[in-house]
């Protein structure tokens, strides 16, 4: 199951929807008319704050409540859209759009559609999104995330995106408490029974990191991925196996990383 970490604002938004689709069904009961609000939305934040998982969050509570009938989530990049040649793009956006109906698209790090005024390409297919967002409005969902100078650079390739857009949501940066918790989450998730020095010691590499200015979700989620693939490596020299086993995490899978002669150095610079 999806699970959002902080970003009040978002949650608070999703409320705010299933709140106006119960008070419309009780509108149409008593014989009023519906006016539909547009929901296509822009998640403005980092890499690793919960953007992608709120829009399958939504995607859920969106066909539970009937707002979509699908509740389906296409998840594109550039590439998905934009062609090679001339008529390409077309193909494969329109795909893209009609695949999405009934659901939501989401495209993340929307600003690497268009790729500034040489990249005809790159505008058709913006502008194809932005056509399809009003004549399919009752009928899906856009979502764009991404930066919020690089979206709002997006914004002036394309007026339309600002009367198609309405909903802007920011997602701040996770808190260190808050990795914490993402931590604590994926480690849940994967049912591992962690030695007390071993958790200590991850949570203060994920200290040191986010000192960095560079820690958010994702990276945690990367050093959840190395301690797993440390834990199998020890466990792979074992003959013995027990349930118990298989599942514990000690101290030496988050102090030792084979590939880099035994220490997480590497996670304390930042990707440029």
């Amino acid at each position: 199951m999806e699970v959002l970490i902080g970003q009040d604002r978002a949650k608070v938004y999703l409320e705010q929807i299933v709140a106006k689709a119960k008070v419309d069904k009780i509108r149409l009961k008593n014989g009023l008319e519906v006016k539909k609000n547009s929901l296509h939305t822009a998640l403005i934040g980092a890499p690793g704050t919960g953007k992608t998982t709120f829009a399958r969050l939504m995607a859920k509570r969106l066909k539970d409540i009937g707002v979509l009938s699908c509740g389906h989530i296409v998840e594109v990049s550039r590439s998905d859209l934009v062609g090679r040649y001339q008529g390409e793009t077309e193909i494969k956006t329109d795909k893209v759009i009609q695949t999405a109906l009934g659901g939501i698209l989401f495209i993340d790090e929307a600003y690497s559609i268009y790729q500034g005024e040489n990249d005809t390409f790159g505008q058709h297919a913006l502008n194809l999104i932005v056509k399809a967002m009003e004549d399919y409005r009752e009928h899906f969902m856009v979502i764009l995330a991404g930066y919020s100078m690089e979206m709002g650079e997006l914004y002036m390739a394309n007026s339309g995106l600002k009367r198609r857009i309405s909903n802007r949501i920011e997602f701040e940066d996770l808190s260190i408490d808050q990795l914490y918790e993402v931590f604590d989450m994926l480690c849940n998730e994967r049912g591992w029974r962690i030695e007390k020095k071993a958790e200590e010691l991850a949570k203060e590499e994920i200290r040191r990191l986010h000192e960095t200015e560079c820690m958010n979700g994702g990276e945690v989620r990367n050093l959840v991925e190395r301690i797993s693939f440390q834990q199998d490596y020890r466990l792979s020299m074992e003959t013995k196996f027990t349930r118990e086993s298989l599942l514990q995490i000690i101290y030496s899978d988050v102090t030792v990383d084979p590939t880099d002669n035994g220490t997480f150095e590497d996670l304390k610079a930042c990707s440029a």
